[in-house]
């Protein structure tokens, strides 16, 4: 998974180097920073599609995501629901001892509608 910026309709986020781990982690972890939606774009879904192409890429390539919750501008969420909003829509957990920062293991199997499962299951 490279470095860099992912941008999706107005919405980006920065996907780093994780500095503050030791270097032999790097080649396995990603860190995700500032996800951003203009504010005349908030509430359209931008962020949670941006999050879920990140996300899906780093399930591809069986990386560890980290990101440090940080509301940032007017009318945004508070501190806890954006950590609720990573912990129920993209499945971060917070990390014990670091309040705010928060971990995502890759995940094996591919999220389907349950409408499609049901379908799949019946059929």
């Amino acid at each position: 998974m490279k470095y860099g910026t992912r941008e999706l309709n107005g919405a980006s986020c920065k996907v780093l180097k994780p500095t503050a781990l030791p270097q032999h982690m790097h080649k396995d972890i990603r860190e995700i920073t500032k996800v951003e939606v203009p504010a005349e774009l908030r509430r359209r879904g931008l962020a949670t599609a941006l999050m879920e192409s990140v996300c899906r890429e780093a399930d591809k390539f069986k990386m560890v995501l980290i990101l440090t919750v940080e509301p940032f501008g007017d009318g945004t969420m508070s501190r806890e629901e954006l950590a609720e909003w990573y912990a129920t829509t993209f499945n971060f957990h917070e990390l014990p001892g670091s309040p705010g920062l928060m971990a995502r293991m890759f995940s094996i199997y591919i999220k389907r509608p349950l409408s499609q499962a049901i379908e799949e299951v019946s059929a």
